[in-house]
């Protein structure tokens, strides 16, 4: 679950934001930073296809005139109107961060699985699972242990308790004399209930998990319902949907290497279409000087790294040149297990902007201002591992010398990065 959004420092001087004011004033600002909290909160995807204009203004806290924020916000250009159903404009350009939280949550989750249930994880790992939702691992958790169980284990123990006897069996034995025996009807034990079968899982159609990865990744997040369509008949064509979704993440790198405006990114349906604009996109493993092959490619990491952090102060990543790609090869084959993956490289790059040293924000004991850039973090082994092992952490400075102090929440690290 995400505990923060990004909004631009330019947002309040913004045009979008002016003509939202212009038509439902202040109140009208607020909700939508409201709305904003709610879909990172509940829906990260930034999906609100299936939120109707009274949803959208509850989730805002909208108390003005009713269907007022929703029409000022259409109006406004925040949210996209499509066939009577509302979408975030540009939610995942703005916060990749944000809309990537589910995907976090199903890689950990197939990650702590490794522990608690081992056997189900390797042979997700040996079908080639990167991730798990929480429903397919309720299903399978929770079929696994049905399997496992013994018959008591799930149905508790067979019961044998006596029926009780009726009102008339005990007042004919009250009414025996001593002398003669109570004679107690022949009681037989109750039978057995029928084991209850395990409900059935309903299922979710694989490609819709799949879809929602290609949409996250994907660069213009408009005319979702048509892109679905689509991708189910490119499927049914005998498409891979894993090679659909690196095809997107390749033309989102290609979109933000050349600075493209969303007008000139391809609808998604487009991509996907009959003239298979995607397969243009499918890569080989890429394998550098020395290097072992790994999937992720130099562009994909370049272009997480243009996203986010020009803005705090940092050059842009290197042309897609030989050179870098061979060193991002070196850099991913010292740990290809973790190294292989654009979270991990995410993950650096956070712990980047959360050190005032490394991000150029606390000159150093020379006085000098120093920055990690992504060459110096890929030219260098050391710096890298400098970076993993905590060494540009937020320190102070003491009588007896420097000292590491842990920083929660990043430190003075800007909000809301990523």
């Amino acid at each position: 679950m995400n505990a923060d959004f990004r909004v631009s420092v330019d947002f309040f001087i913004h045009h979008k934001t002016k003509k939202l004011k212009r038509k439902v004033g202040d109140a009208g600002i607020l909700s939508l930073l409201q709305l904003w909290a709610y879909v990172a909160k509940i829906k990260p995807g930034g999906d609100i296809s299936s939120m109707s204009e009274e949803d959208i203004e509850i989730a805002a806290s909208w108390e003005g005139e009713e269907g007022a924020f929703v029409a000022a916000a259409v109006s406004a250009g925040f949210i996209d109107e499509l066939e009577s159903k509302y979408y975030l404009h540009h939610w995942t350009e703005n916060n990749p961060w944000v809309a990537g939280a589910t995907d976090r949550s199903d890689t950990g989750r197939l990650s702590r699985m490794a522990k608690t249930h081992p056997e189900i994880y390797r042979r997700l790992i040996a079908e080639g699972k990167k991730s798990i939702t929480q429903k397919e691992y309720w299903d399978l958790t929770h079929s696994e242990e049905l399997l496992s169980a013994e018959p008591d284990e799930i149905n508790g123990p067979l019961t044998t308790a006596e029926r009780p006897l009726t009102d008339t069996q005990a007042n004919v034995n009250d009414c025996l004399t001593d002398a003669q025996e109570k004679v107690k009807p022949a009681l037989s034990p109750a039978p057995a209930p029928a084991p209850a079968p395990a409900p059935a899982p309903v299922p979710v159609p694989a490609d819709v998990n799949l879809f929602e990865r290609f949409w996250s990744a994907y660069p213009r997040a408009t005319g979702k319902k048509k892109a679905y369509e689509q991708w189910r008949r490119t499927l049914e064509d005998g498409a891979d949907p894993e090679s659909l979704i690196s095809a997107a993440i390749a033309y989102a790198g290609e979109c933000r290497l050349k600075k493209l405006g969303a007008a000139y990114v391809k609808h998604a349906a487009t991509f996907l279409g009959p003239g298979r604009h995607w397969a243009g996109y499918l890569r080989e493993l890429d394998v550098g000087d020395g290097g072992e092959p790994h999937s992720l490619a130099y562009e994909e990491v370049a272009a997480l790294w243009d996203a986010n952090m020009p803005r705090e102060g940092f050059l842009s990543a290197p042309e897609p040149t030989r050179k870098w790609k061979s060193c991002l090869a070196e850099r991913i084959g010292e740990n290809p297990a973790s190294r292989d993956c654009l979270d991990w490289w995410l993950d650096r790059f956070r712990e980047i902007d959360a050190s005032d040293f490394a991000s150029g924000r606390c000159p150093g004991r020379d006085g000098a201002v120093w920055r990690l850039e992504l060459s110096r973090l890929l030219e260098s082994e050391d710096m890298l591992q400098n970076l993993m092992n905590g060494k540009y952490r937020n320190r102070e400075i003491y009588a007896d010398g420097p000292r590491f102090v842990e920083v929660a929440d990043g430190g003075t690290g800007t909000d809301g990065f990523f």
